[in-house]
């Protein structure tokens, strides 16, 4: 079995890792890394004050960030499905086009830069789910798409981050819009009955104490406006 080596995060990591398994790092990456590329934990340690060098040494502080690497990345992965990527796209493209401004100053450089490499990350993702045969240019258009269009998005994330430390979230209210009206089929049989036994087509009143029904009428009025259509739009309304 073939395993990867992350040296990114730092280079010392990396050779313990080996070690501990009989391996050897190899003298060029070592040198790369040593050298001519700051890690993270390089520039961890760097910014590190005396006082927080000598209580990290001492024990008081654990799961300091240059030995993890970095925190938790939790993505917003329901804007694939809800917008598209298409959309998503155009809106950084509009964000970058504000910000051409006389005045360039340090701030607006690197997020004009950010702006760039986030554009380019964005075609890539729709690259790679077009390698699977998905278009997830346009909106997810019912439940299945939006949940393999969500999972597009944490999958594109994954492979770029190497999957430590992220999570997916709550996508469970918001995929669950799509599967009400997908399954009582909005706009053919009259209003949605609440999934979880409540007298109103869709709610947000409490039936149970402390259960709140996950669909709220806002949710509900935007896609019963669209149901003339024959269309279900992907609506998200938090809880």
């Amino acid at each position: 079995m073939k395993r990867a080596i992350i040296p990114l995060g730092g280079i010392r990591v990396v050779k313990a890792g080996l070690e501990a398994y009989g391996y050897q790092l190899d003298r060029q990456t070592e040198e790369i890394f040593t050298k001519y590329r700051k890690t993270h934990n390089d520039g961890v340690f760097d910014v590190y004050t005396r006082s927080v060098r000598l209580a990290r040494l001492s024990g008081i502080f654990t799961g300091l960030p240059d030995a993890y690497g970095r925190g938790r990345i939790v993505g917003d992965y329901r804007r694939v499905a809800l917008y598209g990527v298409d959309r998503l796209i155009d809106d950084k493209k509009t964000q970058q086009e504000s910000l051409e401004l006389e005045a360039m100053d340090e701030a607006t450089i690197r997020l004009r830069e950010e702006l760039s490499e986030q554009i380019r990350a964005l075609f890539e993702l729709k690259e790679m789910a077009a390698s699977y045969g998905f278009d997830i240019g346009r909106p997810a258009a019912n439940a299945r798409e939006a949940v393999q269009w969500v999972y597009f998005g944490y999958l594109g994330a994954v492979k770029e981050q190497n999957g430590a430390a992220m999570s997916l979230r709550r996508v469970s209210t918001f995929l669950d819009i799509y599967s009400v009206f997908q399954v009582y089929e909005v706009g053919t049989r009259g209003p949605v009955p609440c999934p979880y036994g409540g007298d109103r087509a869709i709610c947000g009143i409490l039936h149970k104490p402390g259960i709140r029904c996950m669909i709220s009428e806002k949710a509900s009025n935007v896609i019963l406006a669209s149901a003339k259509n024959k269309k279900i739009l992907p609506v998200y309304e938090s809880k």
